[in-house]
């Protein structure tokens, strides 16, 4: 991937996080549509970063601590972001995903972990999934 195109991924992840969903946890923006597009936008942003970092890429690496940061605010968000997207998990059903990619498993992820594996952002994702609530 090269830098101009990382960068922009960076950047459509970094503003999914920090502006537009936060504008529909508000109540800024109500677009139900817009909504899906959006989460989709982000979670394919995020597909494309995790590639990147995968492969070592120095331009992922230079950026890790900002996606870290991201996937933070992310996870902060969750609560107040599921009830808005009923068909999350329907998402990650379009395409099975491994449960490596986390992001995809928001309404599985929990704070205070069961004895699992721990991640190094102080959420768990249970081994074996979890009924929604």
């Amino acid at each position: 991937m090269n830098q101009n195109d990382f960068l922009q991924t960076l950047s459509n992840y970094r503003a999914s996080i920090v502006k537009t969903l936060p504008g529909y946890i508000s109540k800024r923006l109500t677009d139900d549509e817009s909504l899906a597009d959006e989460l989709s936008l982000m979670l394919y942003s995020r597909d494309v970063l995790a590639r990147a970092l995968a492969s070592a890429d120095i331009s992922a690496q230079t950026h890790l601590s900002e996606i870290e940061q991201l996937d933070r605010q992310l996870l902060n968000l969750k609560d107040a972001l599921l009830p808005l997207v009923p068909f999350y998990a329907q998402l990650r059903q379009r395409k099975p995903r491994p449960r490596s990619q986390w992001w995809y498993y928001l309404d599985e992820v929990v704070s205070s972990p069961p004895i699992e594996k721990k991640t190094s952002i102080n959420y768990w994702l249970p081994l074996t999934p979890q009924p929604a609530p």
